[in-house]
């Protein structure tokens, strides 16, 4: 069955090692694990469970936060660090921060409620614009670990999500 391989190199390549691998270095867990006022994605979750986030950057100049850094869109824009709320996202409250890109460059986000099982969970929020990025973690994580300079993730995968396609890698070709 394709999912299940597809599921298979998922566990392979969990958040943690790919942070590994990038020269990154992870909290040990936090006694913390429930926020108040809104629900993570269980992926995220589960790398929560065993890790706060990561300390610091990884080479590839992310770095994932943990259960008490995890805010709203509006937190940030009113911490007067040069980000602004962009007119085309009316409900900021429902868009919570995960990952920052290059000390705050960029972040990565996910919407808490959404109005149909077809709209993406995950986005990319920064230069002013909010992008719809992927509707599935596999689909975030499989960008993140294949990004390169020539094609910042955040691009393609934006492309991808629109145009309602999966950046999944596609099947081996079978022999008949």
């Amino acid at each position: 069955c394709l999912s299940r391989g597809l599921g298979d190199v998922y566990k392979r390549q969990p958040l943690a090692d790919l942070i590994r691998k990038r020269n990154g270095a992870l909290r040990p867990p936090s006694s913390l694990k429930t926020l108040h006022d809104f629900t993570i994605p269980t992926d995220y979750q589960r790398f929560l469970y065993e890790h706060d986030g990561s300390d610091g950057m990884d080479s590839a100049g992310w770095c994932f936060w943990g259960w008490s850094e995890l805010r709203s869109i509006t937190t940030l824009a009113t911490e007067d660090d040069g980000h602004s709320i962009p007119p085309e996202c009316h409900d900021p409250e429902n868009y919570i921060l995960f990952a920052d890109h290059l000390i705050h460059a960029g972040f990565l986000c996910f919407r808490v409620h959404r109005p149909a099982s077809d709209t993406p969970v995950y986005y990319y929020f920064g230069f002013g614009a909010l992008y719809p990025l992927a509707r599935d973690w596999f689909d975030l994580h499989y960008a993140i670990e294949h990004e390169d300079q020539e094609s910042p993730f955040f691009d393609s995968l934006h492309q991808r999500c629109l145009a309602g396609t999966s950046f999944m890698p596609p099947p081996p070709p079978s022999i008949l």
